[in-house]
């Protein structure tokens, strides 16, 4: 186990002159906004070496020209997380990722298929899973907690070897290089995001109710990023509608209308009564946008299932290409504003290039069948 940043340091210039390892993390996540990194495990194809991320006495960072390597390839399984999870602690950029869950669904499997299942499919002996939720701040580890660590990368430079073979075997080669550069990018929410939850109020809200939510969800979604809480530690949702639908003047109105308890009242009051009555703009003005999409639900039905035929005839899991949400924002760009900037992944890149299109001459075609004027498409 590496302890220190002395002994870190001396395994650095090794790491770095690999062309490729495997990557993986132990973390413990109960009640907080973000998980607590326990374990950093990284294997070569000679040695395996466990990173204690709880020590007081390791920099991580030392770890970041690693991850920023493009020379050395960094083998995942589900990458999302980890790397998630690294970039919030190590503040690094990652670079050359391979993520074997992602190459088994463009092999055909399913989208979330765990690691022990990979091995199995690849031919490679079964993990030991009693592990896998036991409690990784506990020190030292046990002889099983060990075990399982240093089996959950052993195997991860073999079945990417086999892996690219099986690619290669097939045109999603390019399309799987294309999404290890998405994921590479991922991180933990954005606080601009935070409103999208609420889209269901926000249709129900006056125009000023529907400024004042998206405020506080922003303002929540920043609190429990800073404290490290569960969102609904900070306020439940169910509080910040009462409180963007009432718009309280000062404290003695929230406390009349027992929106919060009064601890809460105490603690956040204040800040909250600032929040709704000085001019704030701080957001994306497009989220009001991004909330109030529509698309008529026979319409999303039929497109939905269309793309699904087409994904499975190119042996592709539906949950790869488009989940029902992203097709929506997709038909509302493509069928009612085409200025709509909003990201979706199937308006670039492989999915665009594949089933963009055909879903998009399919909806014309299903507007006409069903008869629906541009008014209609909006609606249910």
């Amino acid at each position: 186990m590496i302890t220190n940043s002395n002994d870190l340091q001396r395994i650095m210039p090794l790491l770095m002159a690999e062309s490729m390892i495997a990557l993986d993390t132990e973390f413990y996540w109960r009640n907080t906004y973000y998980p607590e990194l326990c374990l950093i495990q990284i294997a070569t194809t000679d040695h395996i070496y466990l990173i204690d991320a709880l020590s007081a006495e390791i920099n991580l960072q030392l770890l970041n020209p690693l991850f920023t390597s493009k020379h050395t390839l960094k083998i995942m399984h589900a990458a999302e997380n980890d790397i998630k999870i690294l970039r919030h602690y190590l503040d690094c950029e990652f670079n050359s990722i391979f993520d074997t869950q992602i190459a088994m669904a463009f092999l055909g499997h399913d989208h979330q298929l765990s690691l022990s299942n990979t091995l199995n499919h690849l031919g490679f002996d079964d993990l030991n899973k009693d592990e896998k939720m036991s409690d990784w701040r506990k020190r030292p580890l046990s002889s099983a907690q060990i075990a399982y660590a240093t089996s959950d990368v052993i195997s991860l430079i073999q079945c990417q070897k086999l892996l690219t073979d099986k690619l290669k075997q097939t045109s999603w080669l390019k399309a799987f290089e294309e999404e290890m550069q998405f994921i590479q990018k991922m991180h933990f929410n954005n606080t601009q995001d935070a409103p999208l939850k609420f889209k269901h109020h926000l249709a129900r809200l006056s125009v000023s109710g529907r400024t004042h939510l998206i405020q506080l969800s922003i303002w929540r979604e920043a609190y429990a990023q800073s404290r490290n809480w569960v969102t609904r530690y900070v306020l439940s949702d169910q509080e910040l509608v009462n409180l963007a639908k009432l718009n309280p003047i000062d404290l003695q109105t929230i406390a009349e209308k027992h929106i919060l308890s009064h601890k809460k009242v105490q603690r956040f009051g204040a800040e909250l009564i600032q929040l709704l009555h000085v001019a704030n703009t701080q957001y994306d003005m497009s989220l009001i946008e991004r909330t109030r999409i529509k698309i008529n639900k026979e319409l999303l039905r039929l497109c939905f299932e269309y793309l699904a035929e087409i994904a499975e005839k190119q042996q592709l899991p539906i949950a790869l290409v488009s989940s029902k949400q992203e097709l929506k924002h997709f038909l509302y760009q493509k069928l009612i504003n085409p200025q709509h900037m909003g990201s979706n992944k199937l308006n670039s890149g492989w999915r665009l290039q594949f089933f963009g299109q055909l879903i998009t001459d399919y909806a014309y075609q299903q507007c006409s069948i069903l008869g629906l004027p541009y008014n209609k498409i909006l609606t249910n």
